[in-house]
């Protein structure tokens, strides 16, 4: 299993990864939000020409609790060393009780609000962009009269 993007010459990647606490959910000796992480980087090392450009938007966390919208720590950019280390600093452990991963949230992922971000950090325009969502999906993300279910 793992991530094959197709080849698109010069694609514009973007990783939606859903980072709520659904996502620290284990299947065996890692999260899910370890898993998504490291198909992430795995796509990074495997899928991507070295001047592809990636914008990583975190589907919440600590902004989106302040102002109410997921978070994008890169855009755009196409140094793949960096888009890694910051994936990888998203995988280190806080310490404490708990003993979260960093990039990990208490918030609850809001597809719609993240789809929204996508949207405002990408070239509307580029039939180049390829959108990799990284996510769990619980059926609760979903339960709003927004989208006419409750669950």
């Amino acid at each position: 299993m793992g991530i094959r993007i197709q080849s698109v010459p010069e694609a514009d990647i973007l990783f939606m990864v859903d980072n709520s606490a659904s996502m620290d959910y284990r299947e065996g000796m890692s999260s899910l939000f370890e898993r998504a992480v490291q198909e992430a980087k795995r796509a990074v090392d495997d899928s991507l020409r070295p001047d592809d450009p990636v914008t990583l938007v975190l589907g919440c966390g600590e902004v989106r609790r302040k102002n109410g919208r997921p978070y994008t720590p890169l855009r755009g950019k196409r140094d793949h060393g960096q888009v890694k280390e910051t994936l990888s600093r998203l995988l280190a452990r806080s310490g404490g009780d708990l003993n979260l991963p960093a990039g990990l949230s208490s918030g609850r992922f809001d597809p719609a609000a993240a789809l929204s971000e996508v949207a405002a950090v990408a070239d509307p325009g580029d039939p180049r962009r390829v959108l990799l969502v990284l996510s769990d999906f619980q059926q609760s993300e979903f339960a709003s009269e927004r989208w006419g279910y409750t669950a």
